[in-house]
């Protein structure tokens, strides 16, 4: 991905420093050190919806193709447990957190 992006940056003899635009990252300390290591900074593009990598076609379309095997998978899970588990387990449970939880 470098060599197609930014080819200038390969090959080189010293440390390039990826960061991104964090507080902590950007304090005058850090920076201080970071120059005094001789490292050249990187930095990575403030977020932006327009930008963001993760909002492409391939993401949107995964996440509505999983959106509907979860929720099928969660009604189906609910739907073959039987009437004991809801009325005589469940009510039990309070007494069986009882004994790990302390009031």
């Amino acid at each position: 991905a470098i060599a197609a992006k930014r080819p200038g940056l390969l090959n080189r003899m010293r440390v390039i420093f990826h960061q991104d635009n964090a507080r902590l990252h950007v304090t005058q300390n850090v920076q201080k050190e970071l120059h005094e290591f001789g490292w050249e900074i990187l930095s990575h593009p403030s977020y932006s919806v327009d930008t963001d990598p993760s909002d492409c076609h391939l993401f949107h379309a995964l996440q509505q193709f999983l959106v509907g095997k979860i929720r099928n998978s969660i009604e189906k899970y609910f739907n073959e447990k039987s009437k004991k588990f809801y009325s005589e387990d469940m009510i039990a449970s309070p007494k069986r957190r009882g004994k790990f939880v302390k009031r």
